[in-house]
């Protein structure tokens, strides 16, 4: 039964998916992301690109300096913790929520504009984030990118397809010379129910769901 159930849902999620070349696509046009000057154009332009070229060829402590002061300067100088996702910001994001936690394990309830904030919390929570951004590089670096259920999401936009999701995947993807991603063109409820099923009928470490796409 599990064995139907799951075939069932991933062609029910093959038929969201599409091969992209990496060539189409361009960054998301939030209002941040134009400020920024990356929003609408391709993804090497996107600043934690270059981190990850700077990794992958050898500079890995000056990379992740580089990555770490990117994200203290937008979340706390730029004052992204408190712009809207929606827009392009980092407020409820995974970087504020973990600042959130780290704050509360000492009993301190933090300011959205971060007043109170702890700075050795600050860093620390970046410190993390810049980990695991690394090692998703590496991981894909070694044997591509599996999605985990977990799609890049894309929209048709005039030829080309922006970025709603997935940006320092592709990144990775582009300096690790891929050419190619699977993508999710849009990511209505239903597909999310079943990437959510998905994950639960897929419990063996050696899976790999559907959506690891073409690498050249």
């Amino acid at each position: 039964m599990t064995s139907c159930c799951l075939q069932v849902v991933q062609r029910f999620i093959g038929l969201h998916l599409k091969t992209v070349p990496i060539s189409a696509l361009r960054c998301e046009r939030t209002r941040v992301a134009l400020q920024e000057g990356w929003g609408g154009r391709t993804i090497d332009v996107f600043p934690p690109h270059r981190f990850y070229r700077m990794f992958h060829d050898g500079a890995e402590q000056e990379a992740r300096a580089a990555m770490a002061d990117w994200y203290y300067q937008r979340f706390v100088d730029g004052h992204l913790c408190e712009v809207a996702k929606s827009a392009g910001g980092m407020h409820g994001g995974s970087l504020h929520r973990e600042l959130e936690r780290l704050h509360l394990a000492r009993g301190i309830a933090l300011d959205t504009t971060l007043r109170n904030a702890d700075a050795s919390l600050v860093r620390e929570a970046i410190r993390a984030r810049v980990q695991e951004r690394f090692e998703l590089f590496q991981s894909i670096r070694r044997q591509g990118y599996a999605c985990s259920w977990d799609y890049i999401a894309v929209k048709e936009n005039d030829g080309s397809y922006e970025l709603t999701d997935g940006h320092h995947r592709v990144a990775a993807l582009d300096v690790c010379g891929h050419r190619f991603i699977q993508a999710a063109l849009t990511n209505p409820i239903t597909l999310r129910i079943a990437a959510r099923l998905g994950r639960k009928l897929t419990t063996g470490p050696g899976y790999q769901c559907p959506g690891k796409g073409p690498s050249s």
